[in-house]
């Protein structure tokens, strides 16, 4: 891990059944059991070891990353959370929005799941996740709590995201890298100094803004990459920041671009998606009108005034990269 003086890294097989593999820092293969417990569990040793981490640098400046598994299946959640979320369900019916999926790429269409089984397996898996979610809670509190009891809170920065979203249904679609709203729109949450608690905005925000906005942070120069600091609107949410963002998945053969565009009136925003797959069929969702993504049709005013300049846009943001496609994000 070049640039990072202590680390603890899980070892494949990560998804074994009996027993979690990990190295300290690169001193060796290590494995415990798997029996229900802490030690037993990755995300809660890989809190143990962040914790330390804060812990022991109080007088700073430091940089850590935890990056839980969780939740992630096949789920082996912690014997207190064993029975927990039973009662639980989707919050989106199984198939819905919309059962006709005619307006969906082939490969969807090949893929969705109507068999009997289906709707319980996605719930039996939404409440592994919820289960494996509360270690990560558990993880996350113990680091906050950590920052907090070492006076380091009030001037550490904590971003929160994910890598991807989860589909539990929608859509006849499970598991991810699909290229609708519960796959692609997942969490981004920001603690850090001047930042005012319970604000949001709508701003087309990526992980791939983590570089840019963590070395303004350090002072450290990041031209040339693909992201962009999003400590301007953290300052002001009415500050410009991009238009358009490319949203893609290669090895599931699809590539998409998100457009949220203040239009001419200047009171709302043009807000769509243009998906184009690897076969050719292409999909467009507008958000207005059709904010759970039921019709990929060419439907509406919007999609048909802006499905050509999307199509175009999408083409140049794949082949472009620095400061050639942060070029193409606004405009």
């Amino acid at each position: 891990c070049p640039g990072f003086e202590s680390w603890w890294a899980q070892l494949e097989p990560v998804n074994d059944e009996e027993h979690l593999y990990f190295s300290e820092g690169g001193t060796g293969r290590q494995e415990m059991p798997r029996d229900g417990t802490e030690g037993g569990n990755e995300t809660l040793v890989a809190t143990r070891f962040t914790e330390d981490f804060v812990r022991g640098h109080r007088n700073g400046p430091w940089f850590a990353c935890f990056w839980p598994h969780a939740p992630h299946g096949p789920h082996y959640p912690l014997d207190r959370h064993a029975g927990t979320h039973e009662g639980d369900t989707p919050p989106t019916p199984y198939g819905e929005p919309g059962r006709d999926l005619s307006d969906k790429a082939p490969f969807v269409r090949n893929l969705a799941r109507r068999s009997a089984g289906a709707e319980d397996e996605a719930r039996q898996d939404y409440r592994g996740n919820l289960r494996e979610v509360e270690e990560v809670d558990d993880g996350i509190n113990r680091l906050i709590n950590a920052l907090a009891e070492t006076d380091q809170l009030g001037h550490t920065w904590v971003f929160f995201i994910t890598d991807n979203g989860l589909q539990h249904g929608e859509h006849f679609l499970e598991k991810k890298l699909w290229p609708y709203e519960e796959s692609t729109r997942t969490p981004f949450v920001v603690r850090g100094p001047g930042v005012r608690a319970g604000t949001t905005n709508g701003h087309l925000v990526s992980q791939v803004d983590l570089l840019p906005t963590i070395c303004e942070i350090a002072g450290a120069d990041a031209s040339g990459v693909d992201g962009r600091s999003i400590l301007p609107i953290l300052r002001d949410p009415d500050a410009p920041f991009r238009e358009f963002l490319l949203i893609e998945a290669e090895g599931r053969g699809w590539h998409s671009v998100r457009m949220r565009k203040r239009n001419q009136a200047g009171a709302d925003h043009d807000d769509l998606l243009f998906v184009k797959w690897r076969d050719g069929f292409e999909e467009i969702y507008d958000y207005q009108d059709d904010p759970h993504q039921h019709n990929g049709h060419f439907n509406t005013p919007r999609e048909q005034r802006y499905a050509g300049m999307l199509r175009e846009r999408l083409l140049k943001m794949r082949e472009a990269s620095g400061d050639r496609y942060r070029a193409l994000e606004t405009g």
